[in-house]
């Protein structure tokens, strides 16, 4: 069975618990916080994936890193770029 989840961001790397085969459909601010929205299997088992939320400005290797979307937060003041680590 199919369904929407959302999982919460934060700056810098992280690591979520999804279904495999999850596919990211967007990331969005919501009431002030960073959440990535993806598609999943529920019967699916849980691995883990990692993602990178980085500030405009800031240099990163994007080596392995394939781009999900960015995020426009604090009322445009803060803007994010958020990317899936395949390392």
């Amino acid at each position: 069975m199919k369904t929407v989840y959302k999982y919460l961001l934060s700056p810098g790397m992280i690591k979520l618990q999804m279904p495999f085969g999850a596919y990211a459909l967007s990331v969005h601010e919501q009431s002030g916080h960073a959440y990535l929205w993806a598609l999943v299997d529920t019967t699916r088992i849980l691995t883990e994936r990692k993602f990178v939320t980085v500030p405009t400005g800031v240099e990163f290797c994007d080596d392995e890193l394939s781009y999900l979307g960015t995020l426009h937060m604090s009322q445009d003041n803060l803007v994010f770029h958020v990317f899936e680590d395949h390392s």
